[in-house]
């Protein structure tokens, strides 16, 4: 999920990705791509995304 994040392009992961994408930031080294504090953003808005069906995370690129 990670890999296909691109800063200049749109990208809109569905329910069923976004816990690929936490286990994703888990396993990246503490400090390397992204902060903890974004990291932490990401998970919350992945929590966020998950409470119901039909709710997606877009990530918008520039």
């Amino acid at each position: 999920m990670l890999s296909g994040l691109c800063a200049y392009l749109d990208m809109m992961l569905n329910e069923r990705q976004l816990p690929l994408l936490v286990n994703e930031l888990d396993r990246l080294p503490p400090g390397v791509a992204l902060d903890d504090e974004s990291r932490a953003e990401i998970r919350r808005l992945c929590t966020v995304a998950r409470i119901e069906p039909h709710r997606y995370l877009r990530f918008l690129g520039d």
